[in-house]
């Protein structure tokens, strides 16, 4: 068992945070799907672009992960969590995040 506290992380690098989960998965997963704003309106939105997590490195750990979340966790670490969510044998726990 491994638990990871991000509650009080504000985030910082989107590759570094989605290399990290890339640890906990065993396929490539889409984590996240967003859009830009291409404009002023709020309608003016870009294509929908999706965000993967990829197995990374030669192992993988498979043993149950809880990942502590808070509503102090921002940016990179907001991806993180995603990537976590899906990833199988993780549960999050804790409060809903910053963003």
């Amino acid at each position: 068992m491994l638990i990871v506290d991000v509650r009080m992380n504000g985030g910082g690098n989107d590759q570094l945070a989605l290399g990290f989960a890339g640890r906990f998965v065993e396929t490539p997963t889409v984590c996240e799907q967003y859009r830009y704003r291409t404009g002023p309106a709020p309608t003016d939105l870009g294509r929908l672009t999706s965000r993967v997590v990829a197995p990374r490195g030669p192992w993988t750990f498979r043993g149950r992960v809880y990942v502590l979340i808070g509503r102090s966790v921002f940016s990179s670490n907001e991806s993180f969590v995603a990537a976590m969510r899906v990833a199988p044998r993780v549960q999050l726990l804790g409060d809903t995040t910053g963003g």
